[in-house]
């Protein structure tokens, strides 16, 4: 009976989960709507002008950030390689996850 209530626990946490994502996008889809009987439109070219002086202001701190993420995982892959004598492969096992997993 307990592996019946475990089952049921998580089913009903997983059926909230996808009722309060339906819930998000139904509002976020009344916003649009909402918006575009106001007649506020905007044009291509405004948006992508915003758009590129929204990522001109976030790329020093996404480059900290990045840059202290690969601190950290140099650090941690340092500590385990060493205990194999392999910490010359440091470098490479952090290149090769920084652009595997925050590349995309």
């Amino acid at each position: 009976m307990q592996i019946l209530s475990q089952v049921g626990g998580s089913v009903t946490n997983s059926l909230a989960y996808v009722g309060a994502l339906a819930s998000l996008g139904g509002r976020a889809r009344v916003l649009h709507f909402c918006r575009s009987l106001s007649g506020k439109a905007y044009s291509l070219p405004a948006r992508r002008l915003a758009g590129a002086r929204r990522w001109c202001t976030r790329i020093p701190i996404l480059s900290l950030i990045t840059f202290f993420i690969g601190l950290i995982l140099a650090l941690q892959a340092a500590y385990e390689l060493r205990r194999f004598v392999l910490s010359v492969y440091v470098a490479t096992a952090v290149a090769i996850s920084m652009s595997r997993e925050l590349g995309p």
